[in-house]
């Protein structure tokens, strides 16, 4: 990804209980509709930040077997959670060696 700055789109759905708010979805499986929400998102954001370059992660428990990645946006990364969690180890192990080589 080439912009340095992340946006975490969380899936929400009507509340049952007051339809003027918003519940996070029991369901951590990412579809299709969260694409095409996360990018609906993004075009409302950009109305407001100006033309800015924005990558939009959505992570979830996994991810739809039938969504084909080659046409998801190049923005737009799918993440499940172990996945997510295991590149910021990864990450955090490689700068904790570099710091400790320097001394």
């Amino acid at each position: 990804m080439s912009s340095t700055s992340y946006n975490c789109f969380l899936r929400c759905v009507p509340d049952k209980n007051d339809p003027d708010k918003f519940a996070l979805t029991q369901d951590p499986i990412i579809v299709r509709d969260d694409d095409n929400q996360a990018e609906k998102y993004r075009d409302e954001l950009m109305e407001h930040l100006g033309k800015t370059e924005m990558d939009i992660l959505l992570i979830g428990g996994s991810v739809d077997s039938k969504i084909d990645s080659r046409n998801i946006g190049n923005q737009i990364q799918l993440l499940t959670f172990d996945k997510a969690i295991g590149d910021a180890r990864a990450r955090l192990n490689w700068m904790l060696s570099e710091f400790g080589k320097q001394q």
